[in-house]
């Protein structure tokens, strides 16, 4: 009887990344621990609770035309699959439609229009791809060669909707029966209580180490694990100054212009509005970028330095440098963060 409630702590990781590609091993062995509980029907809601972090779902001054793109997923306190359908365009016969596939398990919570066509071979990819503003329909318009499938992770509105519905049907192909909805916590009149001793926490689930996650954002420029992070700062400082009050960009902002202090940057001459820089309001000098590289080269704890270096691409041989540089003198000697914002 009752519901199921998923309060979640900011972790960007559920999901393959961590789980060679199986997106919803986490949800299954949480189906695992209801049944070990004794719990094989669950007559409530799924509820899924974001409020670590505030409401606001994209960056400040991101561009509308990122908002289709992985790069640009929303951001939440409960995250799956980087809060993104991956999808492929399977190629049929020219001038034929292409076949559409998208993971996690052709879930949906997603509805995709189909206006792809199938080119011959040899031809041309032209992609296409569009989610419609405040919505979950995909218009995929792509033009893709017979002989050459595409694909490409697009965004979903609203993560925390996302996170349980996905759950609920992983749930479902389990055997574990479901009656109520996937329910964000922000359409509750009356939000849980978790100080009531009636709730039994069934399942947690830790992210992977915090260097692990800094590799992930630094090697791949994954955008949404920057922002996750900096809010997850941003609760951290409102916890330890004993306010409640959900982790922000401008409360994590605030933790990390006190790191950027520490490293003797003046702060007046630098503007940073959000955690991955795909904003080109953020403004820095490259007299604070050198500063802040030798803070942490010389930082005081050597395991700070080392995952720091750890987590940057390898010219010629990992992340984003990987097609670099690799015939030249120095591949696999230049450690580097690449970025790209257009017409700047």
């Amino acid at each position: 009887r009752g519901n199921l409630i998923v309060r979640g702590s900011g972790d960007p990781s559920i999901g393959g990344r961590f789980t060679d590609g199986d997106r919803t091993a986490v949800f299954r062995a949480w189906a695992d621990s209801l049944r070990a509980a004794g719990i094989t029907r669950i007559e409530g809601d799924l509820i899924g609770d974001d409020d670590v972090f505030d409401d606001v779902p994209l960056g400040y001054g991101w561009s509308w035309d990122d908002e289709t793109y992985w790069y640009g997923a929303e951001i939440s306190g409960l995250s799956f699959n980087d809060n993104c359908v991956d999808v492929t365009i399977a190629p049929t016969t020219p001038g034929a439609p292409a076949r559409i596939f998208w993971e996690p398990d052709s879930t949906d919570y997603v509805r995709v229009v189909n206006q792809t066509l199938t080119l011959p071979a040899d031809s041309s990819l032209d992609e296409g791809y569009e989610r419609l503003r405040g919505t979950n329909i995909l218009r995929l318009y792509s033009r893709v060669p017979a002989d050459r499938p595409d694909t490409e992770s697009l965004t979903v509105n609203n993560p925390t909707r996302y996170f349980v519905h996905v759950l609920r049907e992983t749930l479902l192909r389990q055997g574990i029966a479901v009656q109520g909805r996937p329910v964000d916590v922000d359409d509750l009149s009356i939000k849980p209580d978790y100080e009531d001793d009636a709730l039994l926490r069934v399942a947690t689930h830790l992210s992977p180490p915090l260097a692990r996650i800094v590799e992930v954002i630094n090697k791949e420029s994954q955008n949404l694990y920057a922002e996750q992070l900096l809010r997850t700062l941003g609760a951290e400082r409102a916890a330890s100054d004993s306010l409640s009050l959900p982790g922000s960009a401008e409360r994590g902002l605030a933790a990390v212009m006190e790191t950027l202090v520490r490293a003797g940057i003046d702060t007046s001459r630098v503007q940073l509005v959000d955690g991955s820089g795909l904003s080109r309001l953020n403004l820095v000098t490259a007299e604070m970028t050198s500063r802040l590289l030798t803070y942490l080269w010389h930082h005081p704890d050597p395991a700070v330095r080392e995952a720091f270096l750890g987590s940057l691409p390898v010219g010629g041989e990992d992340g984003t440098l990987e097609y670099r540089f690799r015939d030249t003198p120095v591949r696999g000697r230049v450690r580097a963060k690449t970025g790209t914002v257009g017409n700047v």
